[in-house]
């Protein structure tokens, strides 16, 4: 038995072992990957200068809210196309468990004629700032489906409404 105990517990089998484990791990602990990422929100922008927030699912975060930062609308009233660009790290994606992802995002909106109404394209970019596991994500989604209606509240206020999906990738 003393002899079967021996031979099991030799230098030369647990330093091997142990060695290959832990460099393989430490190898895939930092190695970030690209992923594919999609979503569905719903926005309300309350014109009452508070943040446009919305809310929605996003794979790899599962149910989510957040906040649209400041930003530039440029409109032309006569082509009845708007170019909207955020300010970079102001839009917040909130995850139910605290991380956040920031974006900032470029859209172009094609108006109704009586400008209540239009539909937007375009894409917003995973920015510094992001916290958790997506600290250092980058990456990019594009909307190519996006809906504005301009609304009011149950309290007859007037809001905006923006209801999109959209699909790209994360390296995280």
């Amino acid at each position: 038995m003393a002899v079967l105990l021996a031979l099991s517990c030799t230098q030369e089998s647990v330093t091997d072992g142990t060695t290959e484990d832990l460099t393989a791990t430490a190898v895939r602990a930092g190695k970030k990957v690209d992923r594919p990422i999609k979503n569905s929100i719903v926005s309300i922008d309350k014109l009452d200068g508070s943040p446009t927030t919305f809310t929605g699912n996003m794979s790899h975060l599962g149910k989510i809210t957040g906040t649209v930062g400041t930003g530039i609308f440029d409109l032309n009233f006569v082509t009845g196309i708007g170019l909207f660009t955020s300010a970079p790290d102001e839009d917040i994606i909130y995850a139910a468990n605290g991380d956040e992802l920031h974006t900032q995002s470029v859209l172009t909106f094609i108006f109704s004629e009586d400008f209540l109404s239009a539909t937007y394209m375009g894409y917003f970019d995973f920015t510094e700032g992001s916290t958790g596991r997506f600290d250092g994500a980058t990456g990019r989604m594009y909307i190519n489906n996006g809906v504005y209606m301009s609304s009011e509240d149950e309290n007859g206020n007037p809001i905006d409404v923006y209801t999109h999906n959209a699909a790209g990738r994360i390296i995280y």
